[in-house]
């Protein structure tokens, strides 16, 4: 490789010293002069024919030496031509020569330009390999390369629905910390107020035996205390005090009609149906007051479906119900309600429709620390992911709902509702339902 270009130099040197532009002129200066020899006797013979034919009469004796002096011109043009023929035939055979030392020289020179440009060929052609790998490598990492870019595009939008998933967490993390130490505040100030009347009822039971106050608040929470524990008799006793005392009390009038219903229910279950029935007129009667008086009552509400529905009234319970929803359309206590009239007369549609809105009310309502009761969230939920075929979810939320709950009372509504249901199972049963019912059986 390191001499190849030396060669290249010298065979360019060759070419350049031969080239048509030395060779072609002197070609054409050889064969003017060639022909400049040979016309130039011929020439010189016309000039002396001419000469001597000059039109006029000769003497015979002129003639005759004129006709000789022709033939010697002739035959001095002959050898003269014969002498020329020979020159050129020895120039021909110089240039002959000369071509045949030029046309070895340059086949010569020519094959080493055609080894040259081969082996260059050869060179370039590897280069074009290469470079065409080296393009193909260069693709390759471009491709690569534009991956990677929309990669890390994704990437970045991630990161930004990240950030901003983040900030929305800080953002509710700041409103759930602020609803927080807001319910804090509001649950220390019910229980100081629970408080203060406990203390009203205490000194009251210090100063009498007798229960009854003129304090309706005092018979209202002394009534509490005793419908929460399940005494009945006396509870209604206070509550029916209170709203002699004070008829514009809905509160008092909600309580007492529960007690009346749940002392009703008692009863049904003692076979006691007529004591039972009486109950939930009473009942019925103090919880239209309830609502008289405050119509946005959500529980009064549902307490009067719930009631219209044990008397097989189930177009009154809907209405009940479905104003109780129009109240609050985020209680999962009045969608519940809905959701469970629903599938007891075989509107599964609806029922599974309002099932899925319970739990997502409950849900919420615990996420955001807003249920003081959150043991009824739970049984909601339990109820929703029971019917709607999460059995394993369901006994999870039923057991966390019966770990919450103040006071076995309350199973005898949950209990209620799941034997309504297990009763009018329909086209499809409810799996687990029996389980169900005998853990809360258990937990009562």
């Amino acid at each position: 490789m390191g001499t190849q270009p030396n060669t290249a130099q010298s065979s360019s040197s060759k070419q350049s010293a031969f080239s048509w532009s030395t060779v072609k002129p002197s070609a054409w200066a050889g064969i003017i002069l060639i022909f400049v020899l040979i016309l130039l006797p011929f020439l010189m013979q016309i000039i002396t024919f001419w000469k001597y034919d000059t039109g006029t009469a000769i003497p015979i004796s002129d003639l005759v030496k004129q006709q000789a002096d022709q033939n010697q011109n002739l035959l001095n043009l002959m050898n003269t031509f014969a002498a020329i023929i020979g020159v050129v035939f020895a120039v021909f055979a110089a240039v002959a020569a000369g071509l045949g030392v030029y046309g070895f020289s340059a086949e010569k020179g020519f094959r080493e330009m055609e080894s040259e440009w081969t082996s260059r060929l050869e060179e370039l052609k590897k280069l074009q390999e290469e470079t065409q790998k080296k393009s193909q490598v260069i693709q390759e990492l471009y491709e690569e390369a534009e991956e990677k870019s929309t990669t890390i595009k994704d990437l970045e939008i991630q990161m930004k629905s990240m950030v901003k998933d983040v900030e929305a967490l800080q953002t509710n993390t700041a409103s759930l910390r602020d609803q927080l130490q807001q319910n804090v505040v509001v649950s220390q100030a019910m229980f100081n107020k629970q408080l203060e009347e406990f203390n009203a009822i205490i000194a009251h039971l210090g100063k009498s035996r007798n229960l009854i106050s003129n304090d309706p608040r005092i018979n209202f929470n002394l009534g509490l205390i005793l419908s929460r524990s399940g005494d009945y008799d006396r509870a209604i006793e206070l509550f029916e005090i209170t709203v002699l005392i004070d008829p514009g009390f809905p509160e008092a009038h909600q309580e007492l009609g529960l007690a009346y219903r749940r002392r009703g229910d008692r009863y049904n279950t003692e076979r006691e149906k007529q004591k039972g029935e009486e109950d939930y007129k009473k009942a019925i009667y103090e919880l239209e007051k309830a609502v008289q008086q405050n119509p946005q009552d959500v529980e009064a509400l549902g307490v009067l479906g719930g009631l219209y529905r044990r008397k097989g009234d189930f177009v009154q319970a809907m209405k009940y119900y479905q104003q109780a929803v129009d109240a609050d359309s985020e209680s999962s206590y009045a969608l519940g309600n809905v959701a469970s009239l629903a599938w007891y007369i075989g509107n599964e549609q609806l029922a599974h429709e309002m099932f899925m809105s319970t739990e997502k009310a409950a849900r919420k309502r615990l996420d955001t620390l807003k249920s003081l009761e959150p043991y009824w969230d739970y049984f909601d939920i339990a109820l929703a992911q029971l019917v709607l075929g999460e059995t394993e979810a369901a006994k999870k939320s039923y057991e966390k709902a019966i770990e919450l709950t103040p006071s076995k009372i309350h199973f005898d509504s949950v209990l209620h509702n799941l034997s309504m249901l297990k009763s009018k199972n329909g086209k499809h049963p409810i799996p687990g339902i029996d389980e169900i019912i005998e853990m809360i059986e258990r937990a009562r």
